[in-house]
């Protein structure tokens, strides 16, 4: 079928080609397929790639068409050329669409070019590729042919200064003979990526040894690859460069997605019934959590910013349409939620930290009392040393460091302690005078003639009766014990903490940092309860844990996953990537 702009296009190309004096030597003309769909899988070393692998088809009049990056398709005049002969436009966060097109065309008898390894290999070598191709074939039914060259780097390539003019650079081509894939699982997928891999490989040898043969010994210049004595970057250095790319695209899917399951979740909470609705106070801080991260969500963005933005755009609707629906429950877990999201950009973790505190009940342990793997391995690899500050007495902590694989220093007792478990040692300590405790128990007895009390020696007092929640408890005990105690609590269900006046973890844990010579703003602190609410007032970054409570939630300035989804280990391998 004609096709007069693509065959005016194919014409200019070869004008161009004939100014600049472009040498092609190609082979494997034998597999060039007449007739039918084919996967075109050609290697990427320059920008005029798909211009030169064209050539070999032009035996039988065949077109190309090119999977190429959606961005070029959003430029006015490239745009119009690529639609104009049939590309296929990649949108590289999210490939499936763009997977069922080139399947489409596939087998509609049209020859599709892809370049598998996704973006130009700055080695000049096969570097990983991606199952695309493998992928299109087996769902297709049609061949997948491998096209290799060699020298287009030497015209256009990136990173170096275009060579458009006479140069009568030699590049060579080489069609290898085609198959088909019938895989349908993801080993077999899998599996058969590999076996292209290998076949480009071997291909590329032959052609760089049929290059040097005809055009003469390889020199010690950029478009040579290292291991032919050129000055290109190792195929190992350009796998780690191609591995950040990834992963920032991977992040962009993740971040896309997180922002949608935001607008879904105010979209959901709006629909349900609720008793009563939302305090103007908490609609504030989850509008103020919804502002800082759409205000900050796009900062690092390299690619997938229209994603993004649309996202974002998604959120603000549902919250106008909806917020005034939302109960203070619902307000509360999107807070968590969008702190979450939040908690995840690059530029929230700090380039220096020094010290990692954990809180332990709820924080480090599952909710079924044990420390996992995942988080036992990723505290042991930290970068910095990991304390722990926790309410727990002296008397209770050892079954929790018994399952750590390090002998950690232990801020006890809400501060009141500090235990070196290594030396089982204690290297700080605050305890009542009798008169104190005296005091105490006759402020208890004066809330709950019911209620239980258990002194861990004179360090901490842990008070319980489950006719009042929590907070209540600690609020009526504090009222009597005014300022000859600390009141606060760790779990709720009706339990007090009392502590000597003035002591929490903060100053529990500044005796440890002055032992350390650390400064609190480079501490990064987790915790779940009210009493983590002065350490996180104290240190320069504090994590939220899934399961805190609204109190700590509001204090800390990132939030991670819940304590039975490993959510330490979570923020902390993100800091060890970060500072390692």
């Amino acid at each position: 079928m004609g096709e007069p702009f693509y065959f005016t296009v194919i014409g200019l190309a070869r004008t161009l080609f004939k100014a600049q004096g472009l040498k092609f030597t190609v082979s494997g003309w034998e597999n060039v397929p007449k007739d039918g769909g084919a996967v075109v899988a050609v290697n990427h070393t320059g920008y005029l790639d798909f211009l030169y692998a064209g050539i070999p088809f032009r035996l039988h009049k065949r077109y190309v068409r090119y999977m190429a990056k959606a961005e070029a398709f959003k430029n006015p005049i490239v745009g119009a050329i690529l639609n104009a002969m049939h590309h296929i436009p990649v949108d590289r966060i999210d490939g499936h669409t763009s997977l069922e097109a080139a399947v489409e065309a596939l087998k509609s008898g049209e020859l599709v070019g892809i370049f598998p390894e996704s973006t130009i290999s700055r080695s000049f070598e096969i570097k990983s590729i991606r199952s695309g191709a493998v992928r299109m074939s087996a769902e297709s039914g049609t061949p997948i042919v491998p096209v290799i060259m060699f020298g287009s780097q030497r015209v256009l390539t990136k990173g170096h200064k275009a060579n458009l003019g006479r140069s009568h650079t030699p590049i060579h081509i080489k069609v290898l003979p085609g198959w088909r894939s019938t895989a349908t699982t993801k080993e077999e997928v899998a599996a058969d990526t590999t076996k292209l891999r290998e076949q480009m490989q071997q291909g590329l040898d032959e052609v760089i040894a049929g290059y040097v043969e005809k055009e003469g010994p390889l020199p010690p210049e950029y478009w040579v690859p290292a291991r032919f004595g050129g000055t290109a970057p190792t195929l190992d250095e350009t796998e780690k460069a191609y591995k950040k790319v990834e992963e920032e695209r991977s992040r962009v899917r993740t971040l896309r997605d997180d922002l949608k399951a935001i607008s879904a979740t105010i979209q959901t909470k709006t629909r349900e019934l609720y008793v009563e609705a939302a305090s103007d106070e908490n609609l504030a801080k989850a509008k103020a959590h919804l502002d800082n991260l759409l205000v900050n969500v796009s900062e690092g963005l390299s690619e997938g910013q229209d994603k993004i933005t649309a996202a974002g755009v998604e959120i603000r609707e549902a919250w106008e349409n909806g917020s005034m629906k939302l109960s203070d429950e619902s307000l509360q877990a999107l807070a968590l939620q969008t702190k979450q999201v939040y908690s995840k950009l690059p530029f929230t973790l700090p380039k220096t930290i020094e010290l990692i505190s954990c809180d332990v009940d709820g924080t480090i342990l599952r909710s079924d009392g044990t420390v996992s793997e995942r988080t036992a391995h990723a505290l042991v690899q930290a970068p910095v040393p990991v304390v722990l500050a926790t309410g727990r007495p002296l008397d209770k902590i050892d079954k929790v460091v018994s399952q750590l694989p390090f002998k950690p220093l232990c801020v006890l007792a809400n501060g009141a302690m500090v235990w070196d478990s290594a030396s089982d040692r204690v290297l700080y300590r605050a305890e009542f005078d009798d008169a104190d405790v005296q005091f105490i128990n006759s402020c208890v007895r004066a809330v709950s003639d019911d209620a239980a009390i258990a002194w861990s020696e004179k360090v901490k007092c842990l008070v319980s009766d489950d006719q009042f929640t929590s907070a209540e408890l600690c609020a009526e005990i504090a009222t009597r014990v005014g300022d000859r105690a600390t009141v606060t609590w760790s779990a709720e269900g009706g339990f007090a903490e009392i502590s000597v006046p003035g002591v929490n973890k903060s100053t529990g844990l500044a005796h440890v940092l002055e032992y350390k010579g650390v400064s609190p703003k480079n501490v990064l602190a987790f915790g779940d309860m009210p009493n983590d609410i002065e350490l996180f007032e104290m240190v320069g970054t504090s994590v939220a844990m899934g399961n805190a409570v609204p109190e700590a939630l509001e204090k800390a300035t990132l939030a991670t996953a819940t304590n039975d989804e490993d959510g330490v280990a979570v923020m902390v391998e993100r800091l060890t990537k970060k500072l390692s």
